[in-house]
């Protein structure tokens, strides 16, 4: 029975480095994550809340300002044919 004490110790062993080796690399990766999430970090002020508020939902940009829509009708010049002064008027 020696050689298949051996054996289960050795397999024993095997199972117990390679529990330590996961939860050193599992430890080691939330140490990672908790670095990368604090530099990743923005951190709220008075010009990033303003800008937050009117971000565009589903493409996370702010829109662009909309000129104001004006009712002036444009001027036809006198000189060109009354076809094409009814036309675009």
């Amino acid at each position: 029975m020696g050689l298949i004490d051996t054996l289960r110790k050795a397999e024993e062993q095997g199972k117990e480095a390679a529990r330590k080796t996961l939860e050193r690399a599992r430890s080691g990766m939330e140490d990672t994550e908790r670095r990368l999430r604090r530099k990743m970090r923005v951190l709220p002020t008075a010009k990033n809340h303003a800008s937050q508020e009117k971000l565009d939902p589903q493409t996370h940009r702010v829109p662009e300002p909309v000129p104001p829509m004006t009712s002036e009708v444009p001027e036809i010049p006198k000189n060109e044919p009354r076809e094409v002064r009814k036309k675009t008027a």
